[in-house]
């Protein structure tokens, strides 16, 4: 909401200006006078052919000229030949065509997701689960997991975890996560937690995460290439291939195929809206797969929450 009102301020005056010229009100104006100093204008009597008649003022002209003029609609003029309309025009015309062709990009690659995302909620047989904010739900809406801010497990030793893969991104400088946004609890519907995610590397979407037991020892890493995508490869507690989670298109960047450690897809993740994921896997799946999937999903919503 906020943008759209800088758009329209924005614009306002360039389609105000370009009004004047649609409009086409032609005068004489007579410059009776001008004023010296940096901030020079003249003053000018118009007459129109109908006998309308006005003062107002000009920023150039010579005692006696006469000139002829547009007449805008708040009562001024501009000379006519002044070409400064074509940049008004212009600006939010260019404005509005490249905030629109961005509007349509972002409304068809969230298309693609939520097809896959209702695809995977009609899908028979394996697991569906809903990401909804911190809740994970069944597809009939029945609350399965929750997920909150923790301290540090007792038993974490950060040692025993893969080293953070560099990237390019590690060359600017990042932030450490806040002490108490590090650790995050995902617990069943008794309060039982049943895994743990570590944010590590970073202070937002660029952080790994790593998947901890309750308590603390680690199972798993997703090493993830980008700020502003969930996805990346997965690997155990001992930095061997366990998985990835795959873009299912270039064209689709919340959309994502969750593939095995031997590179057969065996699920898929996609979202639905703002805060609402949907993540399905085939039986069989490895059990870290649908951990790696909830946590992809989750820390989207946590790093929405803190901004």
């Amino acid at each position: 909401m906020t943008g759209a009102l800088v758009v329209v301020a924005a614009c306002a005056w360039p389609f105000y200006e370009t009004s004047t010229y649609v409009k086409d009100d032609r005068a004489v104006a007579r410059v009776e006078g001008c004023s010296k100093g940096r901030s020079r204008s003249c003053q000018v009597t118009w007459r129109t052919e109908d006998g309308r008649s006005g003062t107002a003022s000009l920023p150039k002209g010579s005692p006696g000229e006469e000139v002829e003029v547009r007449l805008t609609p708040r009562g001024g003029v501009r000379l006519v030949g002044d070409h400064f309309f074509l940049v008004s025009f212009v600006f939010p015309v260019a404005t509005l065509a490249a905030i629109g062709g961005i509007a349509v990009g972002m409304r068809r690659i969230g298309g693609r997701a939520r097809r896959l995302a209702e695809q995977l909620l009609a899908a028979e047989g394996g697991t569906t689960l809903r990401i909804q904010g911190d809740v994970v739900t069944r597809k009939d809406g029945r609350p399965v997991l929750r997920s909150g801010w923790s301290e540090r497990p007792s038993g974490h030793r950060p040692a025993e975890l893969p080293e953070r893969r560099a990237l390019k991104e590690d060359a600017r400088p990042t932030r450490a996560p806040r002490a108490d946004r590090e650790f995050m609890t995902v617990a069943d519907s008794a309060g039982t937690p049943v895994f743990v995610v570590r944010r590590r590397g970073g202070d937002g979407r660029a952080a790994d995460l790593c998947l901890l037991a309750p308590d603390g020892s680690a199972r798993a890493v997703l090493h993830r290439p980008s700020g502003d995508l969930p996805g990346g490869d997965v690997v155990d507690a001992t930095g061997r291939p366990a998985g990835a989670l795959v873009a299912e298109s270039l064209s689709s960047f919340w959309a994502f195929g969750i593939r095995n450690e031997h590179g057969k897809r065996v699920g898929a993740l996609a979202r639905r809206g703002r805060r609402d994921w949907v993540l399905h896997l085939e039986d069989g799946s490895p059990e870290i797969l649908h951990h790696v999937g909830l946590a992809a999903a989750l820390n989207v919503s946590w790093v929405q929450n803190m901004q």
